[in-house]
């Protein structure tokens, strides 16, 4: 019997040293892996400034740095550290690189991946070299803000480039293989864009001074998004919205058949359009479209225009209530392709040097010799902890300040300030912080589900990290200051949490990454941003003396507006702003004005009058109302202003008893009024506007009651169920595809980090272990080596004594 169990402890130990586990590169600590590469079947950068070659800030090294992951089935790397993976020359996934921390990948040179994903503020940006390109065999998503920004020479994505955070993309020179998509404000702000498909310019300005070159097919639905652009070639443009393209230069260039289409009140305003010899071009011009715009056909150009009565006379004159542009033959000048790359470089430069400043404060681990410091620099090195300190302290390692109470109270401004650096992944998460001055969470989860009591300023840059928190400014050691804002800036930042500020008056909240405030709950004093694509979705937000700004597409989808001014504050009146395309898609609003500009800006929102003395609501964009309801109750003086078709399909004004209802043109209240009917969600009565033009009118019906009226909603809803229209809307909002990656593995690191975080002791032996090189699967090889020895070792000693 004896000799069997030696036997079997012989199998058990021979079999678990065979055994092998994943090799994983985890670099967990502040600054750890500092080398020249690093490599594993995956790599893990989880500490501020980890898997970063700082070669003292120079720029260029002795030896080439690379990070690089190996496993082709698995082999992701993931910078989830504050600048953790910067000042790389090669990083290389097998399968897909994710940029989480606040400033990862930054100023790396070489780029390569299935999927490239920077969703940390200022992440992936600034590329130093000349040229530097980022491989992305799918697709690039640039979901923090500004981060992809500053890219200096070429990204390559396979697909799509999706520049989805706002500034995302800002200055930026981008090669797709299909499609670039801009969708945060200001997300392509003078970038040079090349892609093989199609350029969709939707964010509020989000292709501003863009120079964009032989893009087969240009969409721009936000309001003013190729303001002042410079477009090459191509084949096709949609434009809709409310002056898109005021400033923007059009050129046929080397293009032979190109087709120009404008839908929404001044669409083409103030923009220039060339037609080079042998080229046909055929531009479209519908009521205002072509206000102002001038369309130059050289000599030896094939220039179509309709109407085609546009190319004998000029304005003012127009042609069956189509206002035509100014019609020039002749030979026009080339235009410079390069009119605009000095100021380019000239901003890339400044801007360049800010975030060179900056990026050590986001990593920041070490300590002034002129202040007290508290540093915790290693994985879970004061987990749990209470942590009271008058200067600056910094928890840079992966989950170093988990559970922790921190507790700051020096100074709220200069050197001698008491800042709290939270830069390692999960560096503060679930932790307490009470501080009188600033607060950076800049790692990933560096401050989820945590509660901020902040007097200055809270700064959520890395993705997921201020995630299910709650932060209170003007709520910290002093609560004197009311705060100077909150920035929620990489990717679902502030996703799912309780943002409050009472007081102060200045500082807003800016919402810049992509979902970045989504689901959350927001009451504030002054402004709130939402300009990152789907940022403020499904969110409630209050302002006391602020407005809200909704100018990344699709921006506040579905959530719960309420705003308000204070007497003395302008004209006391607060406004909702929605700028972007579908950025106030099913939305709920209250407000003393509603401004929808971007194309179905307002579609299938409802606002309500109760407790407002007058409001107005006021539609720019093609079927920017497209199914509202406008509810103006008893007490209250509402209008609605409609131009052209925007308020044409199931816009439904419903004026309660006791209510004062306008409407411009006058016309729609006195020659449709209740005629209109709602069972056709077509809107039959259109009536004369102030320029002459037809304006098609809502469905009103007046003197209602509360109780008809939400058998009308009601009824309305059910119908809308099997909306086409609506269909189409949603299906097209669907193609925003970022979420496809976004749970591949998430699920699988929160169990490997909690495993970690159950069985510490046991992680920090491995951590060592990898510190001197020896990868964790070897660590567990010779540990059940050991234990199979000294089994088979009691074994012998057992069968000797019997």
């Amino acid at each position: 019997m004896a000799s069997v169990f030696v036997i079997l402890a012989l199998f058990v130990t021979v079999s678990l040293s065979q055994k092998k586990a994943p090799k994983i590169k985890r670099c967990k600590n502040y600054d750890q892996c500092d080398v020249i590469n690093v490599a594993g079947g995956q790599v893990f950068c989880n500490g501020a400034s980890s898997c970063n070659y700082d070669c003292t800030w120079s720029w260029q090294c002795d030896a080439d740095t690379s990070i690089v992951s190996t496993n082709a089935n698995k082999g992701n790397i993931r910078c989830n550290g504050a600048s953790s993976c910067s000042l790389t020359d090669t990083i290389t996934a097998a399968v897909d690189l994710y940029c989480e921390g606040s400033d990862a990948c930054w100023g790396s040179t070489t780029v390569t991946a299935g999927v490239i994903n920077c969703d940390g503020s200022d992440a992936c940006g600034d590329r130093i070299s000349d040229p530097a390109t980022f491989n992305a065999a799918t697709k690039q998503n640039c979901n923090g803000w500004s981060s992809c920004a500053n890219s200096y020479g070429s990204s390559n994505p396979g697909n799509a480039m999706n520049c989805y955070g706002a500034e995302s993309c800002y200055y930026s020179k981008i090669d797709a293989g299909q499609q670039v998509w801009c969708g945060g404000s200001s997300a392509c702000y003078q970038a040079d864009i090349t892609a093989g498909k199609a350029a969709k310019c939707v964010g509020y300005r989000s292709c501003e001074q863009a120079v964009i070159r032989d893009v087969f097919r240009i969409e721009a639905y936000g309001y003013e998004s190729l303001k002042d652009a410079q477009i090459f070639g191509g084949e096709r443009m949609d434009i809709d919205g409310y002056r898109v393209m005021e400033g923007a230069v059009v050129d046929s260039d080397t293009s032979t058949d190109l087709e120009w289409r404008f839908d929404g009140p001044q669409a083409g305003y103030g923009s220039t359009f060339i037609c080079r010899s042998g080229a046909i071009c055929r531009m479209w011009c519908e009521r205002d479209t072509c206000e102002n715009m001038t369309y130059q056909c050289d000599t030896g150009a094939d220039c179509r225009l309709t109407p085609s009565q546009c190319k004998s006379v000029n304005p003012p004159s127009d042609v069956n209530g189509v206002i035509c542009p100014t019609y020039v033959t002749g030979t026009s000048s080339p235009h410079n392709h390069n009119e605009k790359k000095g100021e380019r470089e000239e901003r890339r430069s400044n801007r360049k040097v800010d975030v060179e400043e900056d990026i050590t404060l986001k990593s920041m681990a070490f300590c002034s010799s002129s202040t007290s410091c508290t540093a915790c620099e290693r994985a879970a090195e004061c987990r749990g902890q209470t942590i009271t300190e008058s200067g600056w302290a910094s928890c840079s390692g992966l989950n170093s300040c988990q559970n922790a109470k921190i507790t700051m109270t020096g100074n709220t401004h200069g050197n001698d300030a008491s800042y709290l650096y939270c830069s390692g992944e999960a560096g503060c998460k679930n932790g307490r912080i009470d501080s009188n001055s600033r607060v950076y969470c800049h790692g990933k989860s560096s401050c989820a589900l945590a509660t901020i009591l902040a007097d200055e300023w809270v700064s959520c840059g890395g993705s997921q990290s201020c995630k299910e928190s709650v932060i209170r400014l003007g709520s910290g050691v002093t609560a004197i200051n009311g705060g100077v804002g909150v920035d929620c800036r990489g990717k679902e930042s502030c996703y799912g949490s309780e943002i409050i500020r009472r007081n102060g008056d200045d500082g807003t909240l800016s919402c810049g990454g992509i979902e970045s405030c989504a689901y959350s709950d927001i009451e504030y004093t002054i402004d709130v941003e939402c300009g990152g694509t789907q940022s403020c979705d499904y969110s409630n937000i209050t302002t006391t003396n602020g407005d809200v700004y909704c100018g990344g597409a699709y921006g506040c989808r579905y959530s719960n507006i309420n705003v308000n001014k204070a007497a003395g504050n302008g004209d006391g009146k607060s406004v909702v702003y929605m700028y972007g395309d579908g950025a106030g898609y099913s939305a709920t609003i209250s407000a003393d004005r509603v401004y929808g500009y971007g194309e179905t800006a307002m579609m299938r929102v409802t606002i309500d009058s109760e407790g407002r003395d007058d409001i107005i609501v006021e539609a720019f964009g093609p079927s920017s109302v497209e199914v509202m309801n406008l509810i103006c109750r008893d007490g209250s003086e509402c209008l609605l202003r409609c131009k052209e078709n925007n308020c044409y399909y199931q816009v439904d004004y419903y004026c309660l008893d006791g209510a004062v209802c306008n409407i411009e043109p006058a016309g729609c209240l006195t020659q449709c009024g209740d005629e209109t009917g709602f069972d056709n969600p077509w809107n039959t009565c259109s009536v004369t506007g102030t320029d002459g033009n037809s304006v098609s009118c809502p469905h009103i019906r007046t003197n209602l009651s509360i109780s008809s009226m939400q058998q009308m909603i009601d009824r309305k809803n059910e119908k809308l169920k099997t909306d086409e229209r609506i269909q189409e809307f949603e299906k097209r909002m669907g193609l925003i595809d970022y979420e496809e990656y976004d749970g591949q593995i998430d699920g699988e690191m929160d169990d490997l980090y909690d495993y970690e975080i159950e069985h510490e002791e046991m992680e920090l032996f491995g951590d060592v272990q990898s510190m001197n090189g020896i990868d964790g699967g070897e660590t567990m090889k010779i540990l059940f080596v050991t234990i199979g020895t000294v089994f088979i070792f009691i074994s012998i000693v057992y069968l000797w004594c019997r």
